[in-house]
């Protein structure tokens, strides 16, 4: 979180923000970091050490590189795709519904990341519910940015349960 707040309390681009960082990048640990602005959004990785100005699109992200092919990052992707072609009011509501998934993907659709694959099932979902494990989803957010600068921020909480508790919802303007 320290990453998110010095960008958001500072002046710098997005791009000027991540190469400072990745001239420090053995002070974190692992990370994925996106960081935008008005004109430019920019994906920053740690362990490949990658800065990747992003344009225009549809894009997916979990713990592994940006659109790694795993099921619920592919999942969410075509969602979202699906979401923005037919829905002609889209809302936050509508983003943190489609994070609450918690279907598994079948055994042979799943990643080698390196973890036992009884682990990697139960990551496999979009919300990860593995209250053995002291381990899950505990926070969606979702924001909608319309052209006018018209800012929605939905952020939903979750217990070591799963279940919702606190929902936080901003609308605000941003001077484009």
């Amino acid at each position: 979180g320290n990453l998110t707040l010095q960008f958001l309390l500072g002046v710098k681009s997005p791009i000027e923000f991540a190469n400072e960082v990745t001239a420090n990048f053995t002070q974190y640990a692992g990370f994925n970091l996106l960081l935008g602005d008005k004109d430019n959004l920019v994906y920053v990785n740690s362990s490949e050490k990658l800065i990747s100005k992003l344009r225009p699109g549809i894009y997916g992200l979990s713990n592994g590189l940006l659109n790694s092919n795993w099921p619920k990052v592919n999942r969410g992707r075509e969602e979202i795709k699906n979401m923005v072609k037919y829905e002609q009011n889209l809302t936050t509501d509508d983003l943190i519904s489609m994070m609450y998934h918690r279907d598994k993907a079948a055994y042979e659709l799943l990643p080698a990341t390196g973890i036992p694959i009884e682990l990697e099932q139960q990551l496999s979902s979009s919300f990860v519910s593995y209250p053995d494990q002291h381990y899950g989803t505990l926070c969606s957010t979702a924001i909608i940015i319309s052209d006018s600068g018209l800012t929605q921020f939905n952020e939903q909480n979750y217990d070591e349960s799963g279940s919702p508790t606190e929902q936080h919802y901003y609308q605000f303007r941003l001077h484009l």
